[in-house]
């Protein structure tokens, strides 16, 4: 039962999928670790993921190959020593198969030496860095988000091609936004713009972007693009606007930069704002409506892009462990790596980011990105508008799976 089918049937109010069919084994259960950042700076991209891993659960009715599904969550508060403990945890106390979800990408690095030595699989939802499918590749582990330089080096070219010719870079200075300053510099500077300055604040610990701010506005760059996340996020687009800066040079960035989570904090200074993202609940897709309708029914509200990529995430594992299970006569596989192999064999055609299937490098790709604008609704309320798409990129080289 591929995702077409088990969404399908949920939107159609069809039972759920334990009614579908009679296993021919036991009713066993299979332990998945859902291991992501519930506190700290990231909670409320953890709490996105969560959910959307809740909806995939509630899909098939917590089952998967005739087996029931124990999710067990742990938080690993931002921080890789944690994320280590918590995994060792998960795999040595409670046994899991595999777990996933993890957000930041510090923490997604060590997870995947975890997983690479006790060889249980690890997938990451959420994580960017490119070493995590690169330098740092396993047959233990994958990722259903994106590799920063295949979202940012086609971001980056798509804005030297609309005629922007300079840009300051601003980031936290650790693993993700170092390697997101990389790949927009590898795509904007191929296609002719030129980073003029790079400014990378101490991650967790700026509260005053005022100095860094001064610095981008003394170069006259075309626009600043960023990428900061939950409530940093919210600091510097409001003090962005309170310097003035919002025409003479624009805040572009990634979807994180504008989280529709956010916009209540950020009090309206984020209205006609413009970034890429991977998932914008303005499509009009078949499985986009799909998916909208489907959290809407359960939480009330509409998707935003990081329920989108805690959907992949969940699904892509789910549906790697039926496949992997039902391959093995019905049992677990000894070898955890049979699941990555299953997972990295999955098209996930009926995704809501748009068709989403996995390389040799057990990363995932999608079709194309999109660029969106933040404009009124028809409600009065801020919405998406979709304003264009663009090619997606691609991983950068250095894997060498063992």
């Amino acid at each position: 039962m591929k995702q077409t089918n088990k969404f399908t049937s949920l939107v159609a109010g069809v039972g759920l999928f334990a009614a579908a069919s009679t296993p021919a084994f036991a009713q066993d259960t299979v332990k998945v670790g859902l291991l992501t950042d519930f506190s700290g700076v990231f909670a409320q991209l953890a709490k996105d993921v969560e959910d959307a891993w809740m909806l995939a659960y509630d899909e098939r009715d917590g089952m998967v190959a005739g087996h029931k599904i124990e999710i067990i969550k742990e938080d690993s508060e931002n921080s890789p020593q944690v994320g280590v403990q918590k995994a060792n945890k998960l795999i040595k106390s409670d046994d899991v198969a595999i777990f996933g979800g993890v957000i930041s990408s510090g923490v997604g690095i060590a997870l995947a030496g975890v997983a690479d030595k006790e060889k249980v699989p690890f997938v990451a939802g959420f994580a960017i860095a490119d070493p995590l499918t690169g330098k740092f590749c396993s047959p233990y582990v994958a990722r259903t988000s994106f590799s920063a330089n295949a979202l940012q080096a086609g971001t980056g070219a798509y804005w030297a091609n609309k005629g922007i010719k300079t840009a300051v870079f601003m980031g936290p200075d650790y693993a993700a936004g170092q390697a997101m300053l990389a790949g927009f510099k590898n795509g904007f500077e191929a296609a002719g713009g030129e980073v003029v300055l790079e400014e990378l604040t101490p991650f967790g610990k700026t509260k005053d972007w005022g100095p860094s701010l001064l610095k981008a506005q003394q170069t006259g760059a075309d626009m600043i693009y960023t990428f900061y996340a939950g409530s940093e996020a919210v600091q510097v687009v409001k003090q962005h606007a309170a310097f003035g800066m919002q025409e003479s040079m624009p805040l572009r960035g990634a979807m994180w930069i504008y989280d529709e989570a956010l916009w209540d904090a950020m009090g309206g200074v984020q209205m006609n704002a413009i970034h890429v993202t991977n998932y914008t609940n303005a499509l009009d897709t078949e499985a986009s409506e799909r998916f909208e309708k489907a959290f809407m029914d359960k939480y009330g509200r509409l998707p935003v892009a990081s329920n989108a990529m805690g959907y992949t995430n969940a699904v892509a594992i789910f549906d790697a462990l039926e496949d992997a299970i039902e391959a093995n006569g019905g049992e677990l596989p000894e070898d955890g790596a049979a699941i990555i192999d299953a997972l990295s064999a999955l098209k996930l055609d009926n995704d809501p980011r748009g068709p989403v299937h996995f390389n040799d490098d057990h990363n995932a790709m999608q079709e194309e990105l999109y660029m969106v604008q933040i404009v009124e609704g028809e409600d009065g309320k801020p919405t998406h508008k979709l304003i264009d798409t663009l090619p997606y990129g691609e991983d950068l080289p250095g894997c060498e799976m063992q």
